[in-house]
């Protein structure tokens, strides 16, 4: 009996000794933590973290005459650039970077004649980061590749103007300059892509997405093994509907405890849509999804349903993006691991949503 228990005791101590070891080489062979995204010069100086994009903005000033020339927060010409550490997606450039230029009117986006050319089909894409294309390059951004796929399908010119962050970030903004700015450009229709953090204090990752280590990934396995698998899932599947009816209303609450953003939001968006509406200006508004809890009970599912009643009942155009992004691995869709923010693949998906809104006439 000694002799069993002694050689357990040697195994348990060598397999205990053999995870530590794994552990201490994945350590020391993994490249280590990404360094945070910055902003920079063409010259390569660092200007700011990537958050520090809020900074290129700045005041509009009140428009003059419609004929005046369009006002943007952006600075005409200005050029800079998203760098990342060790970027996946091939469209970043050898230094691991997007370039974020302004044309000489003060938008992300490709020059363009201010005063709408006869029988041009002119959208307006109005919205903060999403829309602006953090992380991706201009071409990769829902605008560019919505106004693509337009052009080939219609017979006339297709401008989809790229407004991101061109009047700040948030809904009431938006209101101001489309009162202001936005009829100097004609719009055919004007296409607000709502961001959920709209609504109020609302982040984008809906959990702490640090990695587990190798050894609570290891007893996670063993764990498993010891259970059925029949037992195993359905303990699983009671704990996913546990806590997911548990999480979603924490969303919710958030904007009920606090729902001035909110408040402001829905004013601003009714107040843009009676204003374009009278002047014969479709309005529609995108919900824009975060990238995280992709399955359909997780806790930004209410936040999307609170905006879609809101929206029915006040007669608004509205076009969630949300459900095709369902059951997809988040991680393939971010532009980087430290930025959740859409890459061409989630932008393309952005654009087919929308996409197939302006197909059904109004």
């Amino acid at each position: 009996m000694k002799r069993v228990l002694h050689k357990l005791t040697a195994l348990a101590l060598g397999l205990g000794l053999s995870l530590l070891v794994l552990e201490a080489a994945v350590r020391i062979l993994r490249p280590g933590e990404y360094r945070a995204p910055t902003l920079t010069t063409m010259d390569g100086e660092t200007l700011a973290d990537l958050s520090g994009v809020i900074g290129l903005l700045q005041d509009v000033q009140a428009g003059g005459s419609p004929r005046e020339r369009v006002r943007t927060a952006l600075t005409p010409n200005e050029v800079v650039m998203g760098c990342y550490d060790r970027p996946r997606w091939d469209y970043f450039d050898e230094n691991g970077c997007v370039e974020y230029k302004m044309n000489s009117l003060g938008f992300r986006d490709l020059e363009f004649s201010q005063d709408k050319p006869a029988g041009e089909f002119r959208v307006i894409a109005l919205g903060d980061s999403f829309t602006f294309g953090v992380g991706v390059q201009l071409q990769d951004t829902w605008a560019q590749q919505l106004e693509r796929v337009l052009q080939a399908e219609r017979h006339g010119p297709v401008e989809v103007i790229n407004c991101g962050f061109v009047a700040g970030h948030k809904p009431p903004a938006y209101l101001q300059w489309i009162r202001e700015e936005a009829m100097k450009l004609q719009p055919d229709v004007v296409i607000v892509g709502l961001c959920l953090n709209d609504m109020g204090g609302i982040p984008m990752m809906a959990y702490d997405a640090r990695e587990d280590s190798c050894l609570s990934k290891l007893w996670g396995l063993i764990k498993r093994r010891l259970h059925s698998y029949r037992v195993e899932r359905a303990l699983a599947r009671q704990e996913t509907a546990k806590k997911s009816k548990a999480k979603a209303a924490d969303f919710v609450r958030v904007i009920r405890n606090d729902p001035r953003d909110w408040n402001a939001t829905q004013r601003a968006l009714l107040k843009s849509k009676a204003f374009l509406e009278q002047r014969g200006v479709r309005f529609a508004v995108a919900i824009l999804p975060m990238l995280s809890e992709l399955h359909r009970e997780g806790r930004y599912a209410p936040l999307h349903q609170m905006v879609t009643r809101f929206a029915l009942k006040n007669g608004l155009e509205v076009i969630d993006c949300g459900p095709p992004f369902l059951g997809l691995e988040e991680s393939e869709l971010w532009a980087h691991p430290t930025d959740q923010h859409p890459n061409d693949v989630g932008q393309a998906m952005l654009a087919r949503s929308i996409l197939a809104s302006l197909r059904v006439p109004r």
